[in-house]
């Protein structure tokens, strides 16, 4: 996905999927595995364990204020009756923390995958290398865009998971007593929730992807550019690729933000069933 989203001349899946192969083989494919296994676990961690303890915070804060007034049936009974609301506010406070938490890990694995100047090298490695030339905060670069991929992702995966869920259940009522046909429907709606949110955030993904390029490239570039134009440059990466995208016109900039959606309509509508 990586790949295919950072090629400026818009290569296809499968081109990429036999370039990738002639160069390196099948370890092509685990190119940044280690960073990637290595930022998620924590961000996980973030997410998950921030998620757990805001949904106690927001539901004690709830049952027993009377900031909003007893009209609107705030209290313990309140609480139980409406868990959805409390548990999507909760898990997007913690999206947000582990946006922060695994972006530096993404800025990495972007630069691993995409420039051969890194190819084969570790975590460490290459975090050494552009903490040295692009500065500390190279690892943050494209956090907005990131956020507005995550957030929305999880939120749209959760709605869009609770309707296909329902549609199905009130289709199929006896998954509600039989577990094998109750696991099919989970499995379904995952399907089609990942999926969605990925295709509804691609453009932002597609974002976090070129604006990290951007930056190692003009870092490499940096040498040939003249001190004031080189400074210029390499303050701008977002400036940049906005400007490459109003040059290429509506429709280059849609086909530039829509490089590597079927790899990543893959990625979410594989990995959210499970």
């Amino acid at each position: 996905k990586t790949t295919v989203q950072a090629d400026s001349g818009g290569g296809a899946v499968l081109s990429t999927v036999k370039s990738i192969w002639d160069r390196n083989g099948i370890k092509g494919f685990f190119a940044g595995a280690d960073t990637t296994f290595v930022g998620y676990f924590f961000a996980g961690a973030a997410a998950f364990g921030l998620t757990e303890l805001l949904k106690r915070r927001i539901s004690t804060f709830l049952a027993t204020s009377t900031l909003l007034g007893n009209g609107l049936g705030l209290g313990q009974e309140w609480v139980t009756n409406h868990p959805v609301p409390i548990t999507i506010s909760a898990a997007a406070l913690g999206v947000i923390a582990s946006v922060v938490v695994v972006m530096p890990f993404e800025a990495i694995r972007i630069r691993t995958v995409s420039s051969p100047k890194f190819q084969g090298k570790s975590l460490l490695e290459v975090g050494e290398v552009v903490l040295k030339d692009e500065g500390f905060a190279a690892f943050f670069t494209g956090l907005p865009f990131f956020f507005l991929k995550d957030v929305p992702f999880f939120v749209i995966k959760f709605v869009v998971f609770d309707a296909v869920a329902g549609l199905l259940y009130d289709a199929f009522p006896m998954g509600r007593e039989l577990a094998s046909v109750s696991l099919l429907i989970s499995l379904a709606a995952g399907l089609i929730a990942g999926g969605t949110a990925a295709i509804l955030t691609h453009p932002f993904d597609s974002l976090v992807t070129l604006v990290n390029v951007k930056s190692a490239e003009m870092r490499s570039s940096v040498d040939s550019l003249s001190a004031a134009k080189a400074t210029a440059v390499a303050d701008s990466p977002f400036t940049l690729v906005l400007q490459d995208l109003k040059d290429a016109g509506v429709g280059g900039s849609l086909q530039t933000l829509a490089r590597g959606i079927g790899p990543r309509y893959v990625q979410g509508s594989g990995t959210e069933p499970l």
